[in-house]
């Protein structure tokens, strides 16, 4: 099991809760016994619980009550010297002081009693992900993520009486996440409005069914989360979200089916409160433009009315220029497939309807490759030829080649607005921020760049808090995706570099069906966001970088080759290559790394002697390997689609001054780089 510590950091030290844990007697009846502890006895109860952790096989899972019981209950152990060997008087309904969390549980549709695979605890978070950003929209602070073991909590912090109104308002609410914020083969649960509500004790195991590799019993944990101060005092105003929240939803529904796209997007948008500088003011206002653009699927002229009457709310308001920027932004990172979600939600339940009985909404029709076109879903570069937008690239080369330096050289461009090393122009305005995750533990060296290539220390963004700078650096749950994704909007990221993609999480990335948990979730934050997501990796004794199967998930792969693989390299010198890419291949480079930056050179191409029995022949190898490093089994099928003969390619390219170079046990095609 894991440590209890999360306790008291959710927790004031003297609140009193009920943990009761379930077992299993010999006929297989189940029966529960029950204590009580403060959060600052968490040490005692994490050596009763090992004690249960230890026998799975009458054991079946232990559970807390959330909210605070009255602290004389404690005293009800009195007389019980071991914990859970007899049974305790429980808690009531009536015996909750206050209403102080509320459990948002997303769990994966599955059979009963059965824990989750790992695709459909994937899921789980993701729907996570997706209703802590709608909270987050209006106003909700202080969220602590649990992982369940099957799926994903949310625990909301809030402050209500203990009675029948608050149980009415705390279900509608649940009844209103589950509706307006759904995912295929999951679902936010209902019935978790209860006040005693019994959650899984964060740091067991949970024991659905029979554990096994496809649905195995997993530890529950409590996901990094905001200090206590932050979670008391964001109590009272997650109250008022959540009722500006459920008010939204009511006012895209009356008065009904008549009500226009546009009135049912300004009658949401006025529950959303304004942002406010200081407080996440950018995501906010940028979220506002999504549900105009995205939710309601307004075009950018509606969308922009809409977005400057909201305006109005804001502290302090934003100028027009800012609001069409926002609202152009929306329309770039808009999801096709989800246009008008919330205007479906607002005219009818497409849950409860058949099949049959799908028509298109009032003022939509089905999406066709011009609506592709209207949200300007074309190809966009960052570095033309090299660094798309909206996707996924690696940097891939063996350990010490100098993959860290060349980041930091291409980071230095960025910030101080130089050329990129082809010498193409700048695409990025000066000043701007990367974001950098120094998943390998290279913080020494991280700390240490910003001098050495005259980079301000401020501009080199780090996934994680100010006060525990060396965190973030792993990506596994829903949470700790949208933490990246929050963090990149609110400071205007366009480059993030992970380095290096091996370290940056527990799943694998050689396997295709471990790798999609870690690649799927990044290229929609990429796509989301419109930057380009770096990974840096040192390639495998094969020679492959991220693994076969897996290069397909990025868009370029750029190749960084020393002295060692390429012997007509100087002992300072790199050749720079794009391997793959969804466009046209760049010229290759030669770099020489010196201290603060590097100087890079294109690759001169070789002259081609041509065999005197077929000079056309010779002219497409020219063609093929001016400038380029290429696989030499791909130049022999390209000749061979010209009707070259397998044979007369080899004699053709032997015959040549083109040159040969072995990498990683393959044969490769290039010129020498004689400058």
């Amino acid at each position: 099991m894991n440590s209890l510590s999360w306790m008291v950091d959710i927790l004031p030290g003297s609140q009193v809760t009920e943990v009761r844990a379930f077992f299993i007697s010999k006929d297989g009846e189940k029966y529960s016994r029950n204590q009580y502890y403060r959060a600052d006895q968490y040490q005692e109860l994490e050596l009763a619980v090992s004690r249960l952790e230890s026998h799975p096989e009458i054991y079946g899972g232990i559970y807390w009550i959330m909210n605070p019981l009255p602290p004389e209950f404690i005293f009800r152990n009195q007389g019980r010297r071991t914990p859970f060997l007899t049974r305790v008087v429980s808690a009531h309904a009536t015996d909750v002081i206050r209403r102080e969390w509320i459990l948002i549980d997303c769990d994966p549709d599955r059979e009963p009693h059965t824990s989750a695979t790992d695709s459909e605890r994937f899921r789980a978070h993701q729907l996570a992900a997706d209703v802590a950003l709608n909270l987050q929209t209006f106003g909700f602070r202080g969220i602590v993520e649990g992982d369940s073991g099957n799926g994903c909590h949310l625990l909301v912090p809030i402050d209500l009486p203990n009675d029948e109104a608050g149980s009415i308002l705390v279900k509608s609410f649940l009844e209103g996440l589950s509706t307006h914020v759904t995912l295929a083969g999951v679902k936010t649960d209902t019935i978790t409005y209860d006040a005693p509500r019994l959650t899984r004790l964060y740091g067991t195991r949970s024991r659905k069914g029979e554990s096994s590799a496809e649905r195995p019993h997993r530890t529950t944990q409590i996901r990094p989360r905001p200090p206590l101060a932050e979670i008391i005092a964001s109590r009272p105003s997650n109250v008022q979200s959540m009722r500006r929240m459920m008010e939204a939803w009511a006012a895209t529904k009356s008065p009904g089916s008549q009500r226009s796209p546009v009135e049912a997007a300004r009658a949401y948008l006025s529950k959303v409160p304004g942002a406010v500088s200081g407080e996440g003011g950018h995501s906010r206002t940028y979220r506002a433009a999504m549900l105009c653009v995205e939710g309601f699927g307004l075009d950018a002229g509606e969308s922009t009315t809409l977005l400057h009457e909201w305006n109005q709310s804001c502290l302090p308001p934003w100028s027009d220029v800012e609001i069409d920027h926002k609202v152009r932004e929306a329309v770039k990172k808009a999801d096709p497939s989800r246009l008008g979600h919330l205007l479906v939600k607002s005219v009818t339940s497409v849950a409860k309807q058949s099949p049959e009985s799908i028509s298109a909404p009032q003022n939509r029709s089905d999406a066709s490759a011009a609506d592709l076109i209207r949200l300007g879903k074309t190809l966009q570069w960052i570095w033309p030829g090299w660094m798309q937008r909206g996707a996924l690239v690696s940097i891939a080369a063996e350990p010490g080649v100098g993959k860290t330096r060349f980041v930091a050289d291409l980071i230095r461009r960025v910030v101080n607005g130089e050329v990129w090393p082809d010498g193409s122009p700048a695409t990025l305005p000066p000043g701007g921020k990367i974001l950098w995750m120094p998943c390998d533990g290279q913080w020494g060296e991280i700390a240490e760049i910003p001098t050495a290539f005259g980079i301000p220390p401020e501009n080199i963004i780090l996934n994680a808090w100010n006060d525990d700078p060396t965190q973030g650096t792993i990506l596994d749950t829903a949470a700790q995706f949208a933490e990246l994704s929050s963090r990149i909007e609110r400071n205007g990221i366009d480059m993030v570099f992970v380095d290096s993609a091996m370290n940056a999480t527990s799943h694998g990335t050689m396997k295709p069906e471990d790798a999609i948990k870690f690649f799927v979730p990044l290229m929609r934050i990429a796509s989301e966001r419109n930057c380009v997501i770096v990974l840096i990796t040192h390639l495998s004794k094969e020679g492959q970088a991220l693994g076969r199967r897996i290069v397909g998930q990025v868009r370029q792969l750029i190749r960084i080759v020393g002295p060692a693989t390429n012997p007509d390299l100087a002992p300072d010198e790199r050749l720079i290559f794009v391997e793959k890419s969804n466009s046209k291949l760049p010229p290759q480079l030669i770099s020489t790394m010196h201290d603060s930056g590097a100087h890079y050179r294109p690759l001169v191409a070789p002259t081609v002697a041509a065999p005197t029995g077929n000079p056309s022949l010779a002219g497409l190898l020219t063609f093929m390997t001016a400038g380029f490093f290429r696989r030499e089994v791909d130049v022999i099928a390209s000749l061979a689609r010209h009707g070259c003969t397998e044979q007369a390619a080899k004699d053709l390219i032997n015959g040549s001054n083109v040159k040969r170079y072995t990498l990683h046990g393959e044969a490769f095609l290039a010129g020498p780089p004689n400058g």
